[in-house]
């Protein structure tokens, strides 16, 4: 495969077939089994099976729908700069549903091996998204927090 169809395997295959209109089990033809899939922050993979679990949730609590910014191709590797749109329709990180419109970017890089995708990277701003849900407002409770200056 090119790099150009890499390219498309992962804006049309991934983010709009597999993940926006909810067809997670295209996840395991895409992927090989023995996928990495690195978090924001985490050194410690997870597998095909957990990532596609985690698809799941996002789906679920924020009907997202994905635009493909940016995408940058060479050899066997695709960088996708994204935006999320979505709707927090779901209980997300412990916060029950507030039927807001919400919006984050990311950027994720994957790697092919024999045509599959064998491991990705991927950032984006979940701090913005917590905000976004409520969920900082309320971890911080800003009526208990006192100013001193």
């Amino acid at each position: 495969m090119s790099a150009e169809d890499y390219k498309t395997l992962i804006s049309h295959k991934f983010y709009q077939e597999s993940v926006d209109e909810g067809h997670l089990d295209l996840v395991d033809e895409l992927f090989s089994p023995e996928c990495a899939f690195y978090a924001a922050g985490s050194y410690e993979p997870v597998g095909r099976d957990t990532f596609k679990e985690y698809l799941g949730i996002f789906r679920k609590a924020l009907g997202i729908s994905h635009t493909i910014d940016e995408q940058i191709a060479e050899g066997d590797k695709v960088v996708t700069r994204w935006t999320v749109n979505g709707t927090h329709q779901g209980e997300f990180q412990g916060v029950a549903p507030t039927g807001k419109a919400i919006r984050y970017s990311g950027v994720s890089i994957f790697r092919f091996a024999d045509g599959k995708i064998a491991e990705v990277w991927s950032s984006f701003d979940e701090l913005g998204l917590l905000e976004q849900i409520g969920a900082i407002a309320r971890l911080l409770d800003r009526e208990s927090i006192e100013i001193k200056g």
